[in-house]
């Protein structure tokens, strides 16, 4: 076995140090049949009790470093890997591992490539819901509920919220649901009722279940990312007490209509979905991706529905609780791009809430997709995104507002005012860094400024006319701009569907670039 261990080790090592990847494109929800309902690494319900004197055989293996630990963790902990994938043949163990990395990649909507790259640990480290992902070779059967009216009682709150706020929360998730089935759903308070057939409850660490809380979530760090769960509806051959049950994190800032902390009202959507017999899917922008992502306006998905209406039959309400979601823009019918950035080495192409993705290097496209599953806080337009030189930090720019990240995660104090930045405008149309200063250009209709990033301040003498930049005057604005790839003397200009290339050193546009060219079809592949 230790042979074994430090061969895993390597291996880890090996998938860690390997690139990031773009996103897998056209994903779609897996049939929903009784195989897709998750169970434990077990082979047994979610959160059911494992057999007396369990213990994983992942914990003989000690990784080499903190994040080694936590992608394993993370295999383990959301079905991907159990006690059968670790075998004495390290081949074996290397294929598995693999394996379980690349359906982690498929399900969270990254390139699958079987390697733990720094995408797929960003992935790994998002607050999620605790249902695992992936279910071992087990059968189950009659994982709907065998009725259309369901009962549940809210047992206890949070102290961040009223009861009242808990309650009518908790009615607007369930009728979320019911607004596209025959399912209706009533409270019962009365304590002393044990017929109840499903039980809301805030609780916090272990309690009980075999799927202990974890804490606050803390971003970027992976820790207290476990949410909430919730038990399958009761099975035609057995059923447990708790089938059905809806639990929720109690040490979590569970908030409503802010980004901060987390929204009740999406995460009991989701969590209901399961108590009614959905699986998680990996279609971005819907509901029951595992995933937690914060929305302003939640939307229903059209994945959701039909997931709910394969299980319970169509019947639909003229007004809905929540809005179906936006159709998500065509690749090669779309006429203009409201921003664009290039960020580790990849372009992003931003559409309304979606973003087309090309990877610098091997030219491959994906998407659309929407732009919370990455930054989760951005309002749904954003106007201009830049990466900066010295550091790596991401701006977002959405009217006289900016958001910074590192990496996917959000800095404290976002949002902040575009004044910031001394801009005397209330909205910008693109933002350039220039690598051979270190400063910043931020384009406003047909006028542009300089900002010095060292030292956090407008370069004097501006705004000055675009006319300055040769062969731009013609554009009068512009819709999105960013700097070429490393060794790569040009900016790069778009408007109304085309595009100008732009030399740094000749500070001209590019030969053969003076009427523009096609977006669609020179960087989108179409």
């Amino acid at each position: 076995m230790a042979n074994v261990t430090l061969k895993l080790a390597v291996l880890f090592v090996t998938f860690y140090l390997a690139s990031t990847s773009p996103v897998n494109d056209n994903r779609q929800r897996r049939e929903l049949d009784p195989d897709m309902f998750p169970v434990s690494p077990g082979g047994r319900g979610p959160f059911y009790p494992e057999p007396p004197g369990y213990e994983s055989p992942l914990a003989e293996i000690n990784m080499a470093t903190e994040e080694m630990k936590e992608g394993m963790k993370f295999l383990t902990n959301y079905g991907y890997l159990n006690e059968e994938n670790m075998q004495d043949e390290i081949s074996a163990s290397i294929k598995d591992v693999s394996a379980a990395i690349k359906l982690v990649q498929y399900n969270y909507g990254l390139r699958i490539t079987g390697k733990m790259d720094e995408s797929t640990i960003e992935a790994m480290r998002r607050p999620r819901c605790g249902i695992v992902d992936v279910i071992a070779d087990y059968q189950l059967s009659g994982t709907k509920w065998e009725k259309n009216h369901i009962t549940y009682r809210i047992e206890n709150s949070t102290p961040y919220l009223t009861e009242q706020e808990v309650r009518d929360t908790v009615r607007t998730a369930f009728g979320v649901w019911s607004d596209y089935t025959p399912l209706t759903f009533s409270e019962v308070r009365d304590r002393g009722r044990t017929d109840v057939d499903i039980l809301v409850e805030f609780t916090s660490g272990d309690h009980g279940d075999n799927s202990p809380f974890d804490g606050r979530y803390v971003p970027g760090t992976g820790r207290g990312q476990n949410l909430a769960h919730a038990f399958q509806p009761p099975r035609d051959s057995y059923s447990y007490r708790i089938d059905g049950d809806s639990h929720f994190d109690g040490d979590e800032e569970w908030t409503l209509n802010t980004d901060r902390g987390v929204n009740l009202l999406i995460v009991a959507i989701h969590e209901f979905g399961h108590a009614l017999g959905i699986s998680h899917t990996p279609v971005l922008g819907a509901i029951m991706f595992p995933a937690y992502v914060y929305q302003e306006d939640p939307c229903i998905h059209p994945d959701d529905k039909a997931a709910i209406q394969k299980l319970y039959g169509a019947q639909e309400v003229p007004n809905p609780t929540l809005p179906m979601c936006s159709i998500a823009p065509e690749r090669c019918n779309t006429p203009e791009f409201d921003a664009a950035l290039r960020f580790r080495g990849e372009l992003f192409f931003f559409k309304d809430e979606y973003w087309f993705r090309v990877n610098g290097r091997t030219g491959r496209i994906s998407g659309p997709d929407p732009v919370r599953h990455f930054w989760a806080d951005l309002p749904k337009k954003i106007d201009a995104a830049y990466e900066r030189v010295s550091d790596g930090k991401l701006f977002f720019f959405g009217g006289d507002q900016y958001w910074r990240y590192d990496g996917t995660t959000p800095e404290a104090d976002n949002p902040r005012p575009i004044s910031d930045f001394g801009l005397p405008v209330t909205s910008i149309d693109g933002a350039l860094p220039w690598r051979p200063s270190g400063k910043t250009y931020f384009f406003k209709g047909d006028q542009y400024w300089r900002y010095d990033e060292e030292n956090a301040r407008m370069d004097p003498g501006y705004p000055r006319p675009l006319a300055v930049w040769r062969g731009l005057r013609r554009l009068g604005r512009v819709d999105a701009v960013f700097e070429g790839a490393a060794g790569d003397d040009h900016s790069y200009f778009f408007k109304d569907g085309k595009y100008w290339k732009y030399s740094e050193k000749l500070y001209r546009i590019a030969r053969g670039y003076l009427n523009g060219k096609d977006i669609a079809t020179e960087w989108l592949g179409c």
